[in-house]
């Protein structure tokens, strides 16, 4: 019998030695540090993206369905065509300096070219008719070429894209506000008349 208790507090012993040797769990952290934790991972808050720039199409040019045109006829009838409507009277402001920035419209929507004053005309002739200028000029990525006219019917325009030539011209005669955007070879071919006499 005394075996047996030495035996016994012996196991007790190792027993209670190994319970205190065991690691005990990781204490998880109070509550209000786990809501600190939230809030200021809450706070982190990306900047806003950066508004994309807007569209100058309602303050000089608007796209057109050409079903909604007035009953006028064409002045030009190319067979794939885009038909815009422009501000006429801020087209010619915004074309009244020696040097512009200005948005027209292209194959691929509206594109901002910076022009400048090709100066084909004597300033006194450019007095009496301030309606025709003539500009010439590129893309602000320069991968198209612009040469912009305007008179008393309207603005004419070429650009240029590699081969790929596009021109501007009134779309509606007697129109100074509807154009039509087309590639030049698109228009029909006209023939020669043989018998014309030189």
């Amino acid at each position: 019998m005394r075996i047996s208790k030495v035996m016994l507090i012996a196991c007790i012993t190792i027993l209670a030695g190994c319970k205190s040797n065991k690691k005990t769990p990781e204490q998880a952290p109070p509550s209000d540090s786990v809501e600190n934790a939230s809030n200021s991972e809450a706070e982190i808050i990306p900047p806003p993206a950066p508004e994309p720039p807007q569209s100058l199409e309602s303050d000089l040019w608007t796209h057109m369905n050409p079903d909604d045109l007035p009953d006028l006829e064409r002045a030009i009838n190319p067979p794939k065509y885009q038909v815009w409507q422009c501000s006429y009277t801020t087209l010619l402001e915004k074309l009244s300096s020696e040097q512009v920035q200005v948005m027209l419209p292209t194959e691929n929507g509206l594109q901002l070219f910076n022009l400048e004053n090709s100066g084909v005309m004597a300033p006194e002739l450019a007095a009496k008719f301030p309606e025709i200028k003539s500009y010439k000029g590129s893309s602000t990525d320069r991968a198209t070429s612009a040469r912009v006219d305007t008179n008393e019917k309207g603005l004419f325009a070429e650009f240029k894209n590699g081969s790929d030539i596009i021109l501007i011209a009134p779309y509606l005669k007697g129109s100074k506000t509807i154009y039509t955007i087309y590639n030049k070879e698109d228009l029909p071919k006209i023939p020669r008349d043989e018998n014309f006499e030189k």
